[in-house]
């Protein structure tokens, strides 16, 4: 006979075996499962500020905020009017007026089980790449300077406050 011990790893012996086995399926069917995904990436609203782009940020600079919607094949997924996660910026610290600026959708798959892959562009074995997911060239603005008013100019182009009561 068999102690309390010896049976205990036995079983767990088989429950490991049995879980490896079913995680090597799960893993393995991730290859097997043709996958063609598309997307339709459109621009709705493209500024550019001066600012601390975020919190750690020590110095002014020029950053983009865009505003995009987003329709998927993969997932039938529907986002309109939506805005990244971060800003976009450049070392530079300048985007204002920079041409050929063009967005693509990327993504990657953090499986249950498996290897993590980065899903994209090229096609490999069964999966296809991606189709669209890129917007057209565009460009980004400039960034809009202040005007000061003073005080005096502001009574005159209301309308004439500056002359009431004075014959027209």
């Amino acid at each position: 006979m068999h102690s309390t011990l010896v049976r205990a790893q036995t079983v767990f012996g088989f429950f490991t075996t049995v879980a490896f086995c079913v995680a090597a399926l799960i893993a393995l069917s991730d290859f097997v499962s043709p996958q063609t995904p598309s997307a339709d990436v459109k621009l709705r609203n493209v500024q550019v500020v001066r600012g601390r782009p975020n919190y750690y940020s020590t110095k002014k600079e020029e950053y983009a905020h865009i505003k995009f919607d987003l329709d998927t094949a993969l997932g039938v997924l529907h986002l309109q009017n939506q805005r990244p996660k971060y800003q976009i910026t450049d070392y530079t610290g300048k985007v204002a007026n920079r041409s050929d600026v063009v967005l693509e959708l990327g993504w990657n798959v953090q499986p249950w089980v498996g290897a993590l892959t980065w899903r994209g562009w090229r096609d490999w074995g069964v999966w296809k790449g991606l189709k669209g997911g890129m917007t057209e060239r565009f460009e980004f603005p400039g960034i809009k300077e202040r005007v000061k008013v003073r005080k005096e100019d502001l009574g005159t182009a209301k309308g004439g406050e500056g002359n009431r009561g004075k014959p027209a």
